[in-house]
């Protein structure tokens, strides 16, 4: 049986991360018009972190190096599947490509693979004939002795 062990978010680590990361700064640098990143202060932790403003609530960039982590401290919760998995990060975070990440990691993830129901394909009535009698092979075979 696998043990419960919450993973935590460390959000300062996550800010140091940001201050480093390649990708961020080339959005920065970039006329991107589909995410607005700005520096936000969280005061709780006492942090800035950037985040992309575009939408109601702020989500949080991601560097390269925190997206395993993210996505395991989401989706391993629960394991809701494709789309919800997406929902449930896309709605606190943001990173280039982050939809089709998310959708490969969630393939690969073992525990949804085992829970997983496979459909069976069902043939439509009437598109099988029965089997005509006189052609079936061996339909006049008698017992050797």
């Amino acid at each position: 049986m696998d043990e419960i062990s919450p993973i935590v978010i460390d959000f300062k680590e996550l800010a140091s991360s940001q201050s480093t990361d390649e990708e961020l700064q080339q959005l920065l640098s970039s006329n991107n018009f589909s995410l607005k990143i700005e520096k936000q202060h969280f005061p709780l932790e006492d942090i800035h972190l950037y985040c992309d403003i575009s939408q109601k609530q702020p989500r949080t960039f991601v560097p390269k190096n925190m997206r395993q982590l993210i996505f395991k401290t989401l989706h391993f919760f629960c394991h809701p599947g494709i789309s919800s998995s997406i929902d449930l990060i896309a709605k606190r975070f943001v990173w280039p490509g982050m939809r089709k990440h998310i959708k490969s990691m969630v393939r690969s993830c073992v525990k949804c693979q085992r829970a997983k129901v496979m459909r069976h394909t069902k043939s439509p009535i009437g598109t099988f004939s029965p089997l005509c009698p006189h052609t079936h092979k061996f339909y006049r075979s008698s017992p050797s002795f």
